[in-house]
This record gives structure tokens, C-alpha cells and sequence, in this order.
């Protein structure tokens, strides 16, 4: 009987030792978005950019001219950053592409 209160004591206290150190790598922030590029398509006035690893999100920003040498900025749709392309496209009154970046933001 006393063995088997004392493995009982000895479970418990391991138990109550292993969960904070578990409790705490849970809650550990998962690495941002990395490895990414982002790449003006000048023959079709476009953009796209996309992230390989860490763990959020990912959208393009393209630069877009008019023939006034007027500019604005065109966002493409938040993606995955695992990976999957965010794609924008300038618009008619603004055909011309200039640069295209990326913007990220974590989970």
C-alpha cells in the first residue's frame, strides 16, 4: 500500500513539474511571415507577392500610374503565408505598373 501511495505522490508531483514548461512552449508565437517576394508583371500591369514560410499573411501592393504621372496604390487580398500568391492588377484609370512591395501581418 505504501509503494503505491508513494507512485501515486511521485506521478503527481512530475505532473504538476511537466505542466507549466508545456503551457508555456504552447503559447510560444509561431515565427512571422519570411522568405517572401514581390514582383511587377510590366507587360500585364500587374503584381504579385507571396511568403514560403513562417505562419500570417501576405498581400501585394502594386504602384499604378495614369498618363499624368498621377499614382496610387492597388492591394491585392490577403493570402496565406504559406506559399499562396497575392495578385492585384492596376486598374484602367491608372494602367501603368510602376513597383510592386508586400505588406504582412502575423496570424
Amino acid at each position: 500500500m505504501r509503494t503505491l501511495r508513494t507512485f501515486a505522490m511521485t506521478a503527481a508531483v512530475l505532473a504538476a513539474l511537466a505542466s507549466p514548461a508545456l503551457t508555456g512552449a504552447a503559447l510560444a508565437d509561431p515565427p512571422p511571415p519570411g522568405n517572401c517576394e514581390a514582383q511587377v508583371d510590366l507587360s500585364r500591369d500587374s503584381g504579385y507577392a507571396y511568403c514560403l514560410s513562417g505562419y500570417g499573411w501576405v498581400r501585394v501592393i502594386l504602384v499604378c500610374m495614369n498618363d499624368l504621372s498621377k499614382r496610387t496604390n492597388v492591394y491585392g487580398p490577403w493570402e496565406p503565408s504559406d506559399g499562396h500568391t497575392s495578385n492585384a492588377w492596376c486598374p484602367s484609370s491608372y494602367p501603368n505598373a510602376m513597383s510592386a512591395s508586400y505588406q504582412t501581418k502575423r496570424v
